[in-house]
């Protein structure tokens, strides 16, 4: 994993990139356990939108398919500019998939 503010400021990402979100205050003692997971989206009301859907399996019926507030604006693409605007505590966000 990498984290979302370790990566260069021109990095892009597209639909279908994988990003974990730690401290998020889930009740656990583990707190390696307390994150969610999430996937970046097309806002299908504008494709030049996108979202952050959380994917996090085992949490209940409340958490999969919940979208982190805000969308993200740069088209069928963004970069961590995007996600600075959008993301709060950067710092605990980071990228699930292989980025070179």
């Amino acid at each position: 994993m990498i984290q979302v503010i370790d990566l260069k400021k021109d990095q892009i990402f597209y639909k279908g990139t994988r990003l974990r979100k730690y401290n998020v205050g889930l009740n656990t003692e583990n707190k390696a356990e307390d994150y969610y997971d999430y996937i970046l989206a097309y806002a299908h009301w504008n494709r030049d939108e996108m979202m952050l859907v959380n994917i996090t399996e085992g949490l209940g019926e409340y958490k999969a398919g919940s979208v982190y507030g805000g969308v993200l604006q740069g088209g069928p693409s963004v970069n961590k500019e995007h996600f600075m605007f959008t993301l709060e505590d950067i710092e605990n966000w980071y990228i699930l998939d292989d980025f070179e």
